[in-house]
């Protein structure tokens, strides 16, 4: 991969971003990609400092872009809007890339962004229909703790129902294509498993997403199953599971895993990312919730 910066007048920069590797998607082939993007100088470090940088150079995955771009949002109807979420292992790298995909996918802007880390996939919620992250120890009672209550991590984002195909392929390339894993293998139980969630959802369900789905999962070795709820890990097994969100909906997490960076400590993410959480907090796109350590990080 390479990246060049030029600057061209003062707080500025263009950033030029090639690179020519594999990557999974519905056509299974190599791809060459080139993105040019205007970045503000706070923003550059963005475009250098990313965990899809590493994964590109380990070979696992292809596409890396700054966080914001320079074209404006398309007006879109919000009829045509859903809700879906995607699960594989820790979802701060999730959300990271999500947001990476809702800027190259849909030319959305910080104000815009929909992705947020959460839970779903369990059978029931806990008290006050609470789920929350691990809580016990250090003066903390365990209440509501999503792994012992059946719950996955996943991010949720909403986006035209058109472009659910394309981000189910954004989701694939997050895999470790030659073993058809999560990247994070050393993350192990159901609380990490794969699984994607939306409306009406189901393996033979007849709809455009749902065949789009299925084809992609097909060409690239991955085997579709229905969701019931409280499953079980996925890792190694080659198997996403099918969610119907409407039945298995999705509970945003704690402010504190919002914009986190990685767990990769020298790949962070970068001020200007993490910021985003506390821009959402103050225009009531995230809340708190009433969950034991939420406490907020701004």
């Amino acid at each position: 991969m390479r990246v060049h910066a030029l600057t061209l007048h003062p707080g500025k920069w263009w950033v030029w971003i090639g690179l020519y590797c594999y990557y999974s998607s519905c056509t299974n082939h190599k791809s060459g990609v080139g993105v040019v993007y205007s970045l503000s100088s706070n923003d550059a470090s963005i475009a250098s400092s990313s965990r899809r940088n590493f994964l590109t150079a380990s070979g696992l995955s292809t596409l890396t872009l700054p966080l914001i771009a320079g074209a404006r949002e398309p007006k879109q109807n919000p009829k045509n809007l859903v809700s879906v979420y995607f699960g594989a292992g820790c979802f701060w790298h999730l959300q990271h890339e999500f947001i990476l995909a809702e800027t190259k996918l849909l030319n959305r802007q910080p104000k815009t962004f929909t992705a947020r880390t959460g839970y779903a996939g369990g059978l029931q919620s806990g008290t006050n229909n609470r789920v929350c992250y691990h809580n016990g120890g250090r003066g903390y009672q365990s209440r509501d703790d999503y792994g012992k209550m059946g719950f996955a991590e996943v991010v949720e984002l909403t986006i035209p129902r058109d472009t659910v195909p394309a981000f189910f392929e954004r989701y694939l390339g997050l895999f470790n294509d030659k073993k058809k894993q999560r990247v994070d293998y050393m993350d192990k139980g159901a609380e990490y498993r794969s699984l994607i969630g939306l409306p009406g959802g189901g393996v033979d369900i007849d709809s455009p997403e749902m065949e789009a789905i299925r084809q992609c999962s097909q060409t690239n070795g991955y085997t579709l199953k229905n969701g019931v709820g409280n499953d079980g890990d996925t890792l190694r097994k080659a198997q996403i599971w099918v969610m119907d969100s409407s039945q298995f909906p999705f509970y945003q997490a704690e402010v504190y895993h919002q914009f986190h960076d990685d767990f990769l400590k020298d790949e962070p993410y970068g001020s200007d990312y993490n910021d985003l959480a506390r821009m959402e907090y103050n225009d009531g796109r995230l809340v708190q919730t009433s969950c034991p350590r939420d406490i907020l990080p701004f």
